[in-house]
């Protein structure tokens, strides 16, 4: 018989999606279930400078973005915290995917969780270059992905 796994740590990422509200009834289960810790991520991409210096509306609206994302990324883990799991969030900066691993590999965490917006191409062929395909491919820790309409208990 195979030894069980315990789940202590879980990453959670999110662009705060409804994909993403999707992904969140496992990482809920899941927390609740093995009484885990759960580190929700989003990252927020640099603006590209190409060596050039930003001007202040740039510089404005990037501060402002932040400032959105972490009101939402902090009501996610209010919510998570209001479902009886130990959540804390973190905003990171750069390219998601990488954030994403770079900050499940420092915590040392047992699963990434991550939805999946399901981009297909016109012949139905599943795109691939999404971060959910790039954290999946490039993780030594197990990702499970939470398609889109895929639910729960259905």
């Amino acid at each position: 018989m195979a030894a069980a796994h315990e789940i202590r740590t879980i990453v959670f990422a999110t662009d705060f999606s409804t994909y993403s509200e999707e992904a969140r009834s496992y990482v809920t289960s899941l927390a609740t279930r093995f009484a885990a810790h759960v580190v929700v991520v989003h990252a927020v991409e640099p603006i590209p400078t190409f060596d050039e210096p930003q001007d202040r509306d740039t510089e404005a609206w990037h501060a402002a973005l932040r400032g959105d994302m972490q009101n939402k990324l902090d009501a996610e883990v209010a919510s998570l915290r209001a479902e009886g799991v130990d959540a804390e969030g973190r905003l990171l900066d750069g390219s998601p995917w990488k954030e994403i691993l770079r900050t499940a590999l420092a915590d040392q965490a047992d699963l990434i969780v991550v939805g999946s917006h399901g981009l297909r191409t016109p012949d139905g062929q599943v795109l691939l270059g999404t971060t959910s395909h790039k954290v999946a491919l490039s993780s030594a820790i197990p990702v499970l992905i939470v398609r889109h309409g895929r639910r729960l208990h259905d």
